[in-house]
């Protein structure tokens, strides 16, 4: 598996071509939750094989932006069917790759180790210190993209309401975020109360 290479041709391309209104779902967000699988796989002691499919999976996950918003992992299973055996990866591998990102679709539903750690990296930030710098930039996407235009109020409802029915699938993630995450469905709880 020639993962460096692949990794350089989809770089490339979402630099070239991912809509720049993608606020949230840009090319940082991809590079975060392949450096975030990264972790997870190191603390979990995953071999090299395995972390190297994981982190293909998070570098395909939100492809689908480039050719589509809604069912956009869909178009990001296609691309990866398209490319990964231009790469040395097999169809074992690729169908692992392929079930994880269609894991992420919300609600998310993950079948597999590999796909559980996907989701959660993807997630990642709900229990981190930058979650509300990337929560305003998944706003500021609705509205640029969607054309969905929220209060500060009716936003803190929708991403409450998400924050307390998300659960990490991994003991990994729960061990590392679900403590900032409770903290922040406390601060979004007191926000609420004094947001008009």
């Amino acid at each position: 598996m020639k993962f460096e290479k692949v990794k350089e041709y989809v770089i490339g391309l979402l630099q070239k071509d991912l809509n720049k209104k993608l606020h949230y779902h840009c090319l940082w967000h991809t590079l975060n939750v392949m450096e975030t699988v990264e972790l997870y796989c190191n603390i979990g002691k995953f071999s090299d094989h395995d972390t190297i499919v994981v982190k293909t999976a998070a570098l395909f996950h939100d492809t689908g932006f480039l050719y589509a918003y809604k069912g956009h992992e869909h178009e990001s299973i296609k691309l990866a069917r398209e490319t990964l055996p231009k790469y040395g990866y097999i169809e074992e591998n690729i169908d692992i790759i392929c079930k994880a990102i269609m894991a992420t679709e919300i609600p998310q539903e993950p079948l597999s180790f590999c796909s559980e750690i996907l989701c959660d990296a993807d997630l990642d930030y709900f229990g981190r210190d930058d979650f509300y710098m990337i929560a305003h930039s998944l706003k500021m996407e609705w509205a640029d993209v969607l054309d969905r235009k929220l209060s500060l109020k009716e936003w803190y409802v929708q991403q409450l309401n998400f924050l307390k029915i998300h659960k990490y699938h991994t003991k990994i993630a729960g061990d590392l975020r679900n403590g900032k995450k409770s903290l922040h469905i406390t601060q979004m709880e007191e926000l609420l109360n004094i947001t008009k």
